[in-house]
Parts: C-alpha cells; structure tokens; sequence
C-alpha cells in the first residue's frame, strides 16, 4: 500500500475535480510531490489539510 494519494483520489476525498487538485497543488495550496514527474500527495499530510480545512468553504466563480 502506498503512503501516497494521486491527484484523483484526492479529489475523490474532497468532491473536486483532478485538474483543480493539481491547479492548487501548483498554486500551493495544497501540500504535494511531484515523483518520477506525477503528482503525489502525502496521506498524512492530505488528511490533516481536510481536517483542518473542516467547516471552510470555498468561494468559486459560477459560469452564466
């Protein structure tokens, strides 16, 4: 087992998609790897950030 989400699982765990996980990644937002050229993010790591995130919202741009 590894002690590393991708990208896709992460986004599984917080209902957001991919390329918006590796957006924050890029922006640091989110704490990431990048291994052998793949986005990685550390399990211990991520799900502290979700824990610490709980009850904060983000605000996003709704296209008319």
């Amino acid at each position: 087992m590894s002690d590393f989400y991708t990208a896709k699982e992460v986004g599984g765990k917080i209902s957001m998609k991919t390329r918006t996980v590796k957006k924050w990644a890029r922006e640091g937002k989110i704490p990431h790897s990048k291994i052998g050229g793949e986005w990685r993010f550390n399990k211990i790591q991520i799900d502290k950030w979700i824990k610490n995130r709980e009850g904060v919202y983000v605000e996003t741009k709704d296209k008319e």
